[in-house]
């Protein structure tokens, strides 16, 4: 009677320790939220005699642009803003690549768009997203200029609203 007695002590011992661990377990995972549908980003585009730009507005705020580069893509050379303006007529390639905050992930079914048009290559590795646009370098003319500064005025806009309605609902 007093083997069983302890057999049953231990049993229960065991099975509690186990109901423990595993609530452990369930209260250290974190919800993961799945993001789908489509993502666009918006660039500037290369304008003749601009520095090239890396300022965005990814329209979900539930990513973060992790790379953003422009190639010229005669030479395959990194074009940066340090050294270089855009050519009239030279094409310039952008990579940017994207990745989920945490406690989200990419949907496979997920595409993105670059300033609303589909991007020429599109890959996803480790659970970041690599898309590449081909822009043709605009004139720059005073016409373009004035949508040029159109466009970076909407751009800052809608960075505020973004952040208006992340700090509104907690986002």
């Amino acid at each position: 009677m007093k083997t069983t007695k302890k057999i049953l002590a231990i049993l229960i011992a065991v099975i509690t320790v186990f109901g423990i661990m595993s609530v452990a377990v369930s209260a250290d995972d974190k919800p993961v939220y799945v993001i789908a549908g489509n993502i666009d980003i918006i660039i500037n585009t290369p304008i003749a005699g601009q520095k090239p730009s890396i300022d965005y507005v990814a329209s979900s705020e539930n990513v973060t642009v992790t790379a953003f580069t422009w190639y010229d893509t005669k030479t395959n050379g990194i074009v940066s803003a340090a050294d270089s303006d855009y050519v009239y007529e030279d094409e310039y390639t952008a990579k940017i690549s994207i990745a989920p905050k945490d406690g989200y992930k990419l949907d496979d079914s997920l595409t993105v768009t670059v300033n609303g048009q589909n991007p020429s290559s599109v890959r996803i590795q480790d659970g970041t997203l690599t898309v590449e646009m081909t822009f043709s370098c605009d004139k720059g003319s005073s016409s373009n200029s004035f949508f040029a500064g159109f466009k970076t005025v909407l751009l800052n806009l809608l960075k505020i609203i973004r952040d208006i309605i992340s700090h509104i609902f907690g986002f």
